[in-house]
């Protein structure tokens, strides 16, 4: 008949994209930002380390923070692009800012911009098991999963054994009843299409 049961569930929506994203930014965080030169060698420095060994008072210290936070919380909302969006290129103006205008040559800079793109690509247009059509609701936009809720129950319809329009009557004792009747006024019997 066309409705659905009671036991039907809708199915669990991924965000991909999303968690693509995440984890750009998460690779990004473990890549490296600077180079550090020694005498005779090159230290390379992931955003953990520049965040440890720089401490609160520097100018690296905020926009890398920045960029860690929006990293975690993209794996559960689009919305940690905005601050990965921030704090990378923040980081790169600092950086040029103290390397006399050399731009950053470690790589983890500009996964993070990536990361970033990618991230609030998602919150645009939703990729993922569950989200391959639209509409997209703002839950499937602002969260990496949803879904997996029971879906409204329905009643199913009753079948009636006349046609509408037609002399409605009462299968069991025969008498004339009003269109949509469940029981018949005078004999009480529920009105099905079997006989009991």
């Amino acid at each position: 008949m066309g409705i659905r049961g009671n036991d039907e569930a809708q199915a669990m929506k991924v965000n991909a994209l999303e968690l693509v994203g995440a984890i750009i930014g998460a690779i990004a965080i473990f890549s490296t930002w600077i180079t550090v030169g020694f005498l005779f060698w090159d230290r390379e420095m992931n955003l953990l380390n520049v965040i440890n060994e720089t401490g609160a008072s520097s100018d690296w210290w905020f926009p890398s923070l920045l960029f860690v936070i929006g990293t975690v919380i993209a794996f559960v909302s689009p919305i940690g692009g905005f601050l990965q969006l921030v704090g990378a290129p923040w980081f790169m103006i600092v950086f040029t800012q103290h390397a006399d205008g050399r731009i950053p040559s470690g790589i983890g800079p500009y996964l993070g911009l990536a990361s970033a793109v990618v991230v609030l690509a998602s919150m645009a247009r939703p990729i993922g098991p569950g989200l391959m059509t639209g509409p997209f609701d703002i839950e499937s936009r602002l969260v990496v999963f949803s879904g997996a809720k029971k879906a409204p129950s329905v009643m199913p319809q009753r079948t009636m054994p006349f046609a509408p329009g037609a002399t409605n009557f009462c299968p069991y004792c025969g008498v004339d009843i009003s269109p949509g009747s469940v029981r018949c006024p005078k004999c009480g019997r529920g009105l099905s299409s079997e006989k009991t």
